[in-house]
């Protein structure tokens, strides 16, 4: 990334929506925690550096005067150093960035030695530092830090939030996290939190058994990573039975369903009528699968209107 003052005269012509993060596919949350290398709930302590290009803390809206100021000094000579202009910007760089560059920031001869120390920051990508509440995987500690890069698809997590948070270890050795990683707030993550539990709490009995029922058998073709279908088939009844036990589903909206808390084993999956159990109609089944200890399995469904 450029240092900022180019940064900025850059996208002066810019929308934000060109600039928008698209993640690849929505993951299902089995897939997700298999992917990551942490999964855990914690509270944000601290970002550093705290701020960004676009989002909630976006630089370009909290620094505008100054910034703007900079950008028509810059307009008519790119490579303006004059002491005026370097001690403009030298006095941006100190309220931007951390409290331990500030020394290199006074310090710094001119706008080369500042520009690559804002780089540097920018290069070296944003720690979150949380405190860990519920660890399901590869946190370890009363704290976790995770980092961030500063890139339209920067993990925007804010201090004092909790978070469900899913992160995998980069090359740098560091755990990273991202816009498009699965992380969400505690109180929007319902659905990842009850496979969790079962991770966490179940046993030998966690394993998952989940997919969807759809209208249009091409939405079988999907690649895995678009979950969502658009044909979806909502209030149909799923039975998954064993020797011994019998559990039921229902498909929601979205034609998702999912049983959780499954013991390794053979059972047999069915797609029942909506109007069971006053009418057992047996649409598509029963269909064998085989769970894994601690394992998921996807079985999907095409059922004509």
């Amino acid at each position: 990334m450029q240092p900022l003052l180019r940064f900025v005269v850059a996208l002066a012509s810019f929308e934000r929506c060109s600039f928008a993060c698209k993640c690849v596919g929505n993951i299902p949350v089995c897939e997700r925690f298999a992917q990551s290398d942490a999964v855990f709930v914690g509270r944000v302590e601290s970002v550093e550096p705290d701020f960004d290009f676009w989002g909630r803390s976006s630089i370009i809206q909290r620094f505008k005067p100054q910034i703007s100021d900079l950008q028509k000094r810059l307009s008519g000579n790119e490579n303006d150093n004059s002491p005026d202009t370097v001690k403009k910007l030298r006095e941006l760089y100190l309220e931007i960035l951390p409290e331990q560059y500030k020394p290199r920031i006074v310090r710094a001869k001119g706008r080369s030695e500042l520009d690559a120390l804002f780089q540097a920051v920018i290069e070296n990508g944003k720690r979150v530092r949380l405190k860990v509440q519920v660890a399901y995987k590869g946190a370890s500690g009363d704290t976790v830090d995770v980092w961030t890069d500063f890139s339209d698809c920067t993990a925007y997590l804010l201090k004092g939030e909790t978070y469900l948070i899913y992160a995998q270890r980069g090359g740098k050795g560091r755990l990273e996290t991202g816009a498009c990683s699965g992380n969400d707030r505690l109180t929007n993550a319902g659905e990842d939190l009850a496979y969790l539990h079962f991770i966490l709490h179940g046993g030998a009995a966690s394993g998952r058994v989940y997919g969807f029922v759809t209208s249009n058998e091409g939405d079988l073709k999907l690649p895995r990573l678009w979950w969502n279908v658009p044909n979806p088939v909502p209030d149909l009844i799923l039975r998954v039975e064993s020797d011994n036990t019998a559990r039921y589903a229902e498909t929601n909206r979205h034609g998702e369903f999912a049983f959780d808390g499954l013991e390794p084993g053979k059972y047999a999956l069915s797609v029942l009528d909506k109007d069971f159990p006053e009418k057992e109609q047996l649409l598509s089944g029963p269909r064998t699968v085989t769970v894994p200890s601690r394992g998921c399995v996807s079985e999907n469904f095409y059922i004509p209107r």
